[in-house]
């Protein structure tokens, strides 16, 4: 049976760093945020024109490994596209009704996804992993402008460096929660609404 424990310290090195190389691996993971909602028609069928834009400083999530950067974590898809999707398919199930541009009669709301970060570190032999979405929401009724900040975050502590399936849940899990403090925040819904 292989013991590491037993080979010359070169030898244990160079096995220990086969044996975690692919935490150095670069990956893409694919976002699907799962949006659970409590079904709630506060739009009435309220026209809204949803525009969305990334203002992430970096199109890098975070890194592989422990404490380390050396293996980029980025998105397969456009995070763009994703989180329009998510945000049209829960707007509409609750009550409003998306129209394709500024040019027909509807409210303007902007959201910006502001921080899409996973990061790891370690502290005294233990290791974490961090992870945080943010979402800036505005737009303007009776030309005062709206806005509001939805940010999600989440801390778990691991012993090695987190599997890509691991990645996915965390990173998934963190982008469906900013999601869904937007779309059960009442009072900004019926903000729109009005």
């Amino acid at each position: 049976m292989f013991d590491r424990r037993n080979l010359p310290l070169p030898a244990a090195l160079v096995a220990s760093l086969f044996l975690t190389a692919c935490a150095w691996v670069p990956r893409q993971v694919s976002l699907k945020p799962d949006l659970a909602l409590t079904p709630i028609n506060i739009g009435d069928g309220f026209p809204i024109v949803l525009q969305v834009l990334d203002r992430r400083p970096r199109d890098v999530i975070g890194y592989r490994g422990l404490d380390s950067e050396n293996a980029k974590i980025t998105a397969t898809e456009d995070p763009v596209i994703v989180v329009r999707a998510a945000l049209a398919s829960g707007l509409a199930r609750k009550g409003f009704k998306l129209v394709p541009s500024v040019e027909t009669p509807g409210r303007l709301l902007t959201i910006e996804l502001r921080q899409l970060d996973y990061k790891t570190g370690m502290d005294f032999w233990k290791g974490s992993v961090t992870v945080t979405a943010q979402l800036h929401a505005s737009t303007s009724v009776e030309s005062k402008r709206v806005e509001r900040l939805y940010t999600a975050e989440k801390k778990e502590s691991t012993h090695e460096a987190p599997t890509a399936t691991t990645n996915d849940r965390l990173i998934n899990g963190i982008l469906t929660e900013v999601l869904v403090r937007f779309l059960e925040d009442a009072d900004y819904l019926g903000v729109l609404a009005q």
